[in-house]
């Protein structure tokens, strides 16, 4: 079944989908605007009201934002190390896989 209507063209490079993004101009009616101000308005007004919860939310973040970091900085030592090594491309692949299914085990005894 094709969804995709006759005349839509979908972009087949990612210049051309940046092109497309870099085009796109939002246009958003008046009233959506009063309903975003409104939201925003309502959110910044509940959590000056609970100060706690916003320190709460923005060191949650910002030890997640640190921990990604530094699991970029780990895959990026252990690729180093691994071109040191001279290992084939089959072998990194493996290493690769085996400490991501590691780290979906930690995270699913982390949630379960």
């Amino acid at each position: 079944m094709n969804l995709k209507p006759n005349n839509m063209q979908i972009p087949l490079n990612t210049d051309s989908v940046k092109k497309l993004q870099d085009n796109h101009v939002a246009k958003i009616s008046i009233q959506t605007k009063d309903k975003v101000e409104a939201a925003k308005n309502f959110i910044e007004s509940k959590t000056n009201f609970f100060p706690v919860i916003k320190i709460v939310f923005k060191e949650k973040y910002s030890m997640m934002k640190k921990e990604e970091m530094e699991n970029q900085i780990n895959w990026e030592l252990l690729k180093q190390k691994m071109d040191e090594m001279n290992l084939p491309d089959q072998e990194k692949d493996i290493i690769k896989k085996d400490i991501l299914h590691k780290d979906a085990e930690k995270l699913r005894s982390k949630f379960f």
